[in-house]
């Protein structure tokens, strides 16, 4: 091991590294000190207790007046079991108080033995303008190992809903921010969201960052869509309406059967073409040998796609794209690829972020993650993601290793406590999440201490006996003072529930049912549900739980299909665990199959 440097070593996760690490950490050089601290770091994650043998050169190097080797070192001693005398050293203690640095500040203050003294949240002297006015943001238990996390490379967030992963996201942009000066070049950050109602809500919790010139919010389409605009992209192509995309798919559907007739793989829906062709975008699929060499996991037991389906299938693919170009049109899984392809095309490309943060970054394709690595500086190859696979509700699976996209050691935290819900409103979310098969990426919960009420399920026998229960629940619910929002599946079905509460004299509750909400003020929103991720409410009603509404029945390939069945479930899922303080479910004919699966002790029948 003599010739290996520190990186190497760190990469063993081996004991036998240490004292080839002595050196690396006496030395002289600030570089080769931080790397051999982040290894520590690595070593310690599976030997923290052997690591205590550097203790003494971890200490020395800590007097360094450099502040990102002491970040590096501090991240490395929280991962250790320090004995209580270091805890309290003045050392410690004094850069906890004093150092220039916040995060190093809040990292040491983590590590003294008397918590009162450990600041937790972004209210001291700011050290830079992006500190400035912005939100104090607080760490709660195991939300503070987000400071043992490295400034570069990609690392991951990983944690159950509830668990303030979004709240972690902000504390990481401001980590960030801070570091502009310890990679020699301004801070250009990115934080990319799920939705404009997500995106909204990060730019309150940046408070004044968010205007900064150098700090960006937005979703992914939406800043391709600006990305595109210089090169005139746009003045050529419009996007597809829903109705111009399943034009196109009919019509080459139709085409095909007139060639193939009696195929069965031709007798699927419209919204299985598209997911198929979602896939193969979303998976960078460059040709037919490719798509048939690719295993294509979670269509159903009944009708797998073969390979002469497969051959079909594309040629319905390319038929599909050509009629499109021709009609001057893209759908929105067009939109990484041709900015993918511009960027490869342009030979004098600057990486516009030396940060980037994905939020709810379970639900990006590998195609949206080959855009994002061309996106960051490869100074930093900085990328946190944010995930969480149990809240995955788009069908685009993929390893991080598949993508090229390397979170090892201590790249990755779990958070695993949750905070938002009540005990109970957890135990019903759990109990129909215990119904999935593929639980290797899910995140163990811890679940929350608080208590409420026990969720609801009603039953109708009609639409109009239902609002009538809507009506019901509405009214033990104090408008004036809580948040509520009300869930369909449909947009139709949110357009129908707007109605009826027009209906029901709601006349002092503003009905939202736009794209983007204000969580700010206390209303009642109507929306559908995917459009609720990463948010959160006091009371959760979902609207016309039956079986042809959710699983959605458009999105069938065949009647056993697993992973439509299993993306709406985690729909649901997502949904209920949105709430703070109550859920209830309203049925309105033949309840979902999803009501047979929850836990009939988790949830009281009114």
């Amino acid at each position: 091991m003599h010739s290996l440097t520190p990186y190497d070593l760190g990469e063993t996760y081996s004991t036998e590294a240490l004292s080839h690490l002595v050196k690396y950490l006496r030395s002289n050089d600030k570089n080769n000190v931080r790397l051999a601290a982040s290894a520590v770091s690595k070593i310690a994650s599976k030997h923290p207790h052997e690591c205590l043998a550097l203790l003494p050169e971890l200490l020395q190097a800590l007097q360094t007046s450099e502040g990102q080797v002491r970040q590096y070192i501090l991240n490395a001693l929280a991962r250790l079991d320090l004995p209580e005398d270091v805890r309290s050293s003045a050392l410690i203690a004094r850069i906890a108080k004093s150092d220039e640095k916040h995060y190093n500040r809040t990292a040491a203050g983590n590590l003294l033995t008397d918590p009162i003294t450990a600041p937790n949240s972004y209210n001291s002297k700011p050290s830079k303008k992006h500190d400035t006015a912005t939100p104090a943001i607080k760490l709660t238990g195991e939300q503070r190992r987000v400071l043992t996390l490295p400034l570069s490379g990609a690392v991951k967030i990983k944690g159950v809903a509830g668990s303030g992963k979004t709240t972690v996201a902000i504390y990481r942009v401001k980590q960030l921010l801070e570091s502009g000066d310890d990679f020699f070049r301004d801070t250009t950050l990115c934080v990319f969201s799920y939705t404009k109602s997500l995106v909204a809500y990060v730019k309150s919790l940046l408070g004044d960052a968010s205007s900064d010139q150098n700090v960006v919010t937005s979703t992914l389409h939406s800043w391709i869509y600006q990305f595109l605009k210089p090169s005139g992209y746009w003045n050529n192509y419009k996007v597809a309406k829903r109705w111009e995309l399943e034009r196109s798919l009919t019509d080459a559907i139709a085409t095909l059967n007139q060639k193939y007739p009696s195929k069965a793989i031709l007798s699927k829906s419209v919204s299985f073409y598209a997911d198929e062709i979602s896939w193969l975008k979303g998976n960078l699929i460059p040709d037919l040998q490719s798509y048939i060499g690719t295993k294509r996991f979670g269509r159903g037991s009944q009708d797998r796609v073969t390979q002469a389906d497969k051959e079909i299938l594309w040629e319905l693919f390319v038929k599909h794209e050509e009629q499109m170009r021709a009609r001057n049109l893209v759908d929105y899984d067009d939109f990484a690829i041709i900015a993918l392809r511009l960027i490869e095309q342009t030979t004098d490309f600057i990486p516009p972020f030396s940060h980037i943060v994905v939020d709810e970054g379970q639900d990006l394709s590998a195609l949206h993650y080959a855009l994002i690595k061309h996106l960051v500086s490869p100074d930093t190859e900085s990328i946190t993601i944010i995930a969480d696979s149990a809240q995955q509700i788009y069908k685009s699976g993929f390893t991080w290793a598949s993508i090229g996209i390397n979170i090892r050691g201590n790249r990755s935290i779990e958070l695993k406590r949750n905070y938002r819900n009540t005990k109970q409103i957890a135990e019903l979310a759990l109990s129909l999440l215990a119904q999935e098969t593929d639980t290797e990426e899910f995140t163990e919960q811890m679940l929350p201490e608080r208590h409420g009420e026990m969720p609801w399920l009603v039953n109708s026998q009609s639409k109009a006996e239902m609002y009538r229960h809507v009506d019901e629940a509405l009214k033990r619910i104090d408008l004036n003072t809580d948040s509520v929002v009300l869930l369909h599946r449909k947009r139709r079905g949110v357009s129908a529930i707007s109605n009826n509460l027009a209906a029901m004299r709601y006349n002092s509750v503003e009905v939202h049912s736009q794209d983007i909400i204000d969580l700010s003020r206390k209303i009642c929103y109507v929306c559908t549900m995917p459009s609720v991720k990463g948010l959160e409410f006091d009371h959760v009603l979902i609207i016309d739980l039956n079986d042809d509404v959710i699983p959605m029945p458009e999105g069938f390939s065949d009647v056993d299909d697993e992973l439509h069945i299993s993306t709406e479930r985690r729909l649901l899922y997502t949904c209920i665990t949105r709430a703070k303080k109550g859920v209830t479910l309203f049925t309105s004919g033949n309840p979902s199959r999803y009501v047979a699966e929850f836990d009939p002790q988790k949830y009281v029948i009114r």
